[in-house]
């Protein structure tokens, strides 16, 4: 009988070796270097639209014509929607393109990430996102304001200091590298003299069709002229926070020392048992108390930015639309409405029997982006079949596995947040 055991649920898991954490800086791939690598890379064609025509309003007889906007320059896509949120912020800023756009760089925290995660509605309630999203959020309110925007991606060349201040203001350009890399995003570093002076990366942008001529879009009447922005790409300034850890020391390895005292430790299973949960509140909150006496003696009215460091946008408003990007181009694809699919993260949930502890037969495979996701709660429900299944589920224990609900015979297994 001893092969026919199920294996245990409980897995030891190698603490130098685990299913999750940060990722490897290093197997990030470098960045495309001419637009013929992009294009295999992403997809996208690198071949030219044609010449730019003059538009006003999008009307039928415009869409379509050679270098000018189309239809899906204007629509909503799983990265880009059209929510109250979305429309509210396009009024609040009078439709005007020069005011979306310092809005977004001004107020948006850029995070070092690669690929859409979150789409614009998400973005505009979290304040922060990627290029990917960022660009999505820029798009998204100059579609709503009936203006056409598109996205651009290529590989940039980005003065190492401006770079390392961009991803959080570390000290070293190899630092700047290891966040973009942690994140994604395809960047190599340009030596010269035997230092580090530029990082190219792979980039995504918007292009808008705006009145450029002859006010750079600061009375916007009659569109004219795609023009590339790059509202993810800004400068911050720092300021530095309480150091908490050398005036307010944590005694961690005696903690870990009245916690291996009580507690059972099994290093070949690979659990532990027994830990006492009171000693580990007691000393927290023991510690809570002693950096609320440091800050209350120190400056009883610091704030949070004050006590952990503040990290801010240089705030920048401009009159008018520049002609160019903030950096300098070295390749670039095709200009593109919608967002290819591969450039997209993605949620999967399978769902199949087990034989001898593998999966055998798949019974569901649901997909779908996050941008779609992002914010949202789900759930994954089912109708049983007959009161034979209904009379089953009922004698089954979820208390420690998952919530159930049945609410007319819909019975939900399984949250995913």
């Amino acid at each position: 009988m001893a092969p026919q055991k199920l294996k245990k649920r409980h897995q030891t898991l190698d603490p130098n070796n685990l299913p999750w954490g940060t990722p490897d800086a290093s197997k990030t791939r470098k960045p495309a270097q001419t637009a013929e690598q992009l294009r295999s890379l992403t997809g996208i064609s690198h071949f030219p639209q044609g010449t730019q025509v003059a538009a006003n309003i999008i009307t039928p007889e415009m869409l379509g014509q050679l270098g000018g906007p189309v239809a899906e320059d204007l629509a909503e896509t799983p990265d880009i929607q059209f929510t109250d949120a979305i429309r509210a912020k396009v009024l609040e800023l009078d439709e005007d393109p020069v005011k979306i756009y310092n809005w977004v760089r001004n107020n948006i925290e850029f995070i070092p990430s690669y690929g859409s995660i979150q789409g614009a509605d998400y973005t505009l309630q979290d304040g922060k996102g990627n290029a990917f999203d960022t660009a999505s959020l820029l798009i998204a309110l100059y579609r709503a304001a009936n203006i056409p925007a598109r996205y651009a991606y290529g590989t940039v060349q980005v003065p190492a200091d401006k770079v390392m201040n961009w991803v959080g203001g570390v000290e070293v350009p190899e630092a700047a590298q290891q966040l973009l890399g942690q994140g994604g995003i395809p960047n190599v570093a340009l030596i010269n003299g035997g230092k580090i002076t530029h990082i190219k990366m792979e980039q995504v942008w918007a292009e808008v069709w705006v009145d450029y001529f002859p006010s750079r879009a600061a009375k916007h009447i009659t569109g004219d002229q795609w023009i590339p922005l790059d509202a993810s790409f800004k400068q911050y300034e720092f300021t530095e926070g309480e150091d908490l850890a050398t005036n307010v020391p944590f005694d961690a390895q005696g903690l870990i020392d009245e916690i291996t005292q009580t507690a059972t430790i099994d290093e070949d299973a690979g659990f532990v048992q027994g830990v006492d949960q009171a000693a580990v509140e007691a000393a927290l909150a023991n510690y809570q108390t002693q950096i609320e006496d440091y800050i209350n003696n120190q400056n009883p009215d610091a704030t949070v930015g004050e006590v952990l460091g503040i990290q801010k946008v240089i705030v920048q408003e401009f009159q008018q639309l520049a002609a160019g990007l903030p950096y300098t181009l070295t390749a670039r694809t095709n200009n593109y409405s919608t967002l290819p699919s591969n450039l997209r993260h993605k949620f999967r949930y399978t769902l199949g029997t087990e034989f001898y502890g593998q999966e055998n037969s798949r019974l569901i495979t649901f997909e779908q982006s996050l941008p779609e996701l992002a914010g949202k709660k789900h759930a994954l429900s089912f109708r049983p079949a007959s009161q034979v299944e209904i009379d089953l589920i009922n004698s089954l224990d979820f208390s420690h596995q998952c919530d159930t609900l049945n609410i007319d015979g819909q019975w939900a297994i399984l949250t995913v947040d």
